[in-house]
């Protein structure tokens, strides 16, 4: 029984022994150390924990000399020193993981991501390498390509200007990298130079450096002495090269505004009673009348255009309504002295001009072609001017014969009593297109017939430049005209 006993107790004592060796040896054992496998962070993520993780709490101090690899090192800062490529990380016992701070730069640039590659190298005694030796760490760019547009739709220079434009394109977020922006226009303007641009056969190329939020080029007018009209040319960003896209305002209309046409009557309006009739204008490169394009609705509506033709020396040529319907002009000793109304090859009526002593228009006889081949004098105009040349008064006449003589009826009178000092730049009452006979604006005038007198008065609205804008007429008559400008 006693040897039982001891044997018993033997076998408790060894028992007791093998469990001391086995917690001895796990307490002895190694930690083991790995990466957790590879990540990407974004670019402006701030502060990114990189852990070491260990499969058991660390039983001693110890080290972990890390080797960092990168092609871009100025992409990001660790918060430990880089030394030999490498970088010791402390572990102190009771951890269970040990941490690299990575923290990308934000460089504001559009790019490809970058990698950056984390490999243990060597650990202390008591920490053993794990199956995930390295982690590869992927830097994601943040920035998105910067939206480039024209800052407006509509730029207006001026012929004449000495600075030019300015012509603004914008970004709202800067440049991520450098680019280059093509700009389209659609036509030549010779009378148009550009700069701070790379123009070839209507397509300019402007580069745009990182970090921009806008850039310009400069437009400007080549002055000259021809009157050829205000030219609009399109723009369009038809192409973007780097980090752009085409923003939302890619157009815009660039108008060239003709010194020599600014501030010239452009047209005219006038309505009243249930009618309507207005005249635009168009000039040649002297700034001479070459076409008036007219529209009458009384109320049926018609239109049409008048070609003004001069000779070389400036002087009226001809008037032409239609194909086969004008007028022609004949001149002696400078000075218009009949002109005749031609259709299909035929005249139809003529006129002829007298002046005052003055110079003015002093009167016109009208001659109209009878079905016999003779041209029958039908109308005579008389008109009488003031010493400034304005007119006074208009009266006509029928002609009629009596005792073989010729005799002349008074049918209506016109008499413009008084004139603003402003230049009128609409004269309506031209017998003769080129003859001014109102270089100033009426007040308003009293028509009288056989039946009754009838009086028109007219008020006046002016720009900021003295130009009429509008006028009234008051009295026998109740209508309105708007006046219009290049």
């Amino acid at each position: 029984m006693r040897s039982i006993f001891k044997m018993i107790f033997a076998i408790t004592v060894m028992a007791g022994l093998i469990a001391c060796n086995e917690d001895e040896d796990g307490q002895l054992s190694p930690v083991v150390a790995q990466f957790q496998g590879d990540v990407s962070i974004a670019e402006n993520s701030g502060a990114n924990k990189i852990a070491l993780v260990f499969n058991k709490a660390a039983v001693q101090n110890g080290q972990a000399l890390i080797e960092v690899s990168s092609d871009f090192e100025e992409a990001f800062y660790l918060d430990t020193e880089v030394v030999d490529g490498k970088i010791t990380l402390e572990i102190e016992e009771g951890d269970t993981a040990a941490f690299i701070v990575v923290t990308p730069v934000d460089d504001m640039k559009l790019e490809d991501s970058k990698t950056l590659t984390l490999s243990i190298n060597e650990l202390s005694e008591g920490f053993l390498m794990g199956q995930v030796k390295d982690i590869e760490i992927t830097i994601l760019d943040d920035e998105a390509p910067a939206r480039i547009s024209f800052s407006e739709g509509l730029v207006e220079i001026k012929e004449n200007s000495t600075g030019g434009r300015v012509i603004l394109l914008t970004m709202p977020t800067p440049a991520p990298a450098p680019g280059k922006v093509t700009i389209e226009f659609d036509q030549s303007i010779e009378n148009l130079v550009a700069s701070d641009l790379t123009f070839t056969d209507g397509i300019a190329e402007i580069d745009i450096p990182f970090g921009a939020r806008q850039v310009t080029f400069f437009v400007g007018g080549v002055d000259n002495t021809l009157l050829q009209g205000h030219k609009s040319v399109g723009l369009t960003i038809t192409k973007v090269e780097g980090a752009l896209q085409i923003g939302d305002l890619n157009t815009m209309n660039l108008k060239v505004l003709d010194d020599e046409l600014i501030g010239k009557p452009k047209s005219y309006e006038t309505a009243g009673g249930g009618w309507f009739y207005s005249k635009v204008y168009e000039y040649d490169e002297k700034g001479r009348v070459e076409k008036i394009h007219w529209e009458q609705r009384t109320p049926g509506t018609s239109r049409g255009t008048q070609t003004i033709t001069y000779d070389e020396q400036g002087n009226l040529l001809r008037i032409t309504d239609y194909e086969n319907s004008y007028e022609v002009f004949t001149y002696e000793n400078g000075r218009i002295v009949k002109s005749e109304n031609i259709k299909n090859d035929v005249v139809k009526s003529y006129n002829l001009y007298d002046y005052d002593e003055a110079g003015n228009l002093g009167g016109m006889a009208s001659f109209y072609l009878q079905p016999n081949g003779v041209y029958l004098k039908s109308l005579v105009f008389i008109y009488l001017n003031y010493s400034d040349g304005n007119i006074y008064k208009k009266l006509v006449y029928s002609v009629g014969e009596a005792n073989g003589e010729e005799e002349l009826t008074l049918i209506s009178t016109e008499t413009f009593r008084s004139y603003h000092n402003k230049a009128n730049p609409f004269p309506a009452f031209n017998v003769i297109p080129t003859i001014v006979s109102q270089s100033k604006l009426p007040g308003g005038y009293l028509f009288e017939d056989s039946e009754k007198i009838y009086h028109y008065d007219f008020t006046y609205v002016f720009n900021l430049d003295g130009m009429p804008t509008s006028r009234r007429v008051t009295g026998s008559s109740n209508e309105v005209t708007y006046y219009y400008y290049y």
